[in-house]
């Protein structure tokens, strides 16, 4: 397999610097879906840091609310066109860019533990739940991002003692990557055991993320603005691999706890995600109310493939609208 080689691309510099323009969406018949916005971002101070905040707000704000999580590579751009379609139904999406990526520039590819992720989770459900104190909330996690999305909506998952535990109504992941093709080679693996041995500089050493544009999509609109993206992530700190490995150990376990309403859209022709792994971790989801809807040969990134992209927003439209009630009334 073709590595990313970290040294091609370049990686922001600037901090007030804008994402290279998303194409728009388009149907099969070559009709372009028109978009409502590229979001509002947003400064945020989480924890002591900068994080970005890009949101989505429908035209009528009173509706459910989705904090999406991206995957390892992308930022909260790439979601704007299904954001938009999702806007329509009137959802509201509050889309973080993970720290150390999208557009937060500082320490990019690096973070000090895997807590330190899902501290940031449970920090944006509880800027969602003030903000909309009787409105539904779900999660929607995309690829790596499912790892936490999938923790964190768990029952047994324990929050910081920062935030009360935040009610959900349910999740969404989109092609989750909790079971994965791509790997790092045996190498790399003992180079990061060697560094948690050694601690301090040594956590904050790179690898190139084992990932390539024509995983995500076969679609050439696409791959040509991955590939363009100075905003995407190839590069990851071994502390971020080694936060990544016990994420996916949780996730791994996490399927028998959660008893949330839970949809999995995924693509069948998906060279990042283990599908059948996928599937068996979706027969331990402990919730009768769960789907599994799988999308006839279609590559990785359900956001950038026109054949199904109307279909898998849809849906997603349509689950959460059918699942959302005023939380004040059932809490």
């Amino acid at each position: 397999m073709h590595l990313v080689d970290s040294t091609s691309k370049r990686q922001p510099e600037d901090r007030g610097a804008s994402s290279p323009a998303l194409p728009l969406q388009r149907l099969p018949s070559g009709e372009k879906l028109p978009r409502r916005s590229d979001g509002d971002v947003e400064v945020i101070n989480v924890n002591g840091a900068e994080i970005r905040l890009r949101k989505f707000m429908a035209p009528d704000a009173g509706g459910p609310v989705a904090l999406y999580l991206h995957g390892i590579e992308g930022h909260s751009l790439w979601f704007a066109n299904t954001a938009s379609l999702l806007n329509k139904s009137g959802i509201s999406v509050y889309a973080p860019d993970r720290r150390g990526a999208g557009l937060n520039t500082y320490q990019r590819g690096h973070v000090k533990d895997a807590d330190q992720l899902l501290i940031d989770v449970e920090f944006f459900l509880h800027l969602i739940a003030e903000t909309h104190p009787q409105q539904s909330i779900f999660i929607l996690a995309n690829c790596w991002g499912a790892k936490l999305g999938a923790i964190v909506a768990s029952k047994t998952y324990k929050w910081s003692s920062q935030f009360a535990k935040v009610p959900l109504s349910g999740l969404v992941l989109i092609c989750p990557a909790i079971k994965t093709k791509p790997d790092l080679s045996l190498v790399q693996k003992l180079s990061i055991a060697a560094a948690l041995i050694m601690r301090g500089n040594a956590l904050q050493s790179e690898f190139p993320i084992p990932l390539t544009c024509s995983m995500f999509t076969d679609n050439p609109l696409y791959l040509n603005y991955i590939d363009s993206d100075p905003y995407r992530l190839i590069s990851a700190s071994k502390a971020f691999y080694f936060a990544s490995w016990l994420l996916s150990l949780r996730s791994l376990g996490a399927a028998g706890n959660i008893d949330l309403p839970t949809l999995i859209l995924q693509s069948d022709n998906d060279a990042i995600v283990d599908v059948p792994g996928l599937e068996s971790w979706f027969e331990r989801v402990d919730c009768k109310d769960k789907k599994l809807q799988i999308y006839e040969k279609a590559a990785h990134s359900l956001d950038f493939d026109n054949r199904h992209f109307s279909d898998y927003a849809n849906e997603m439209s349509n689950w959460i609208t059918a699942r959302s009630a005023k939380r004040g009334a059932s809490s």
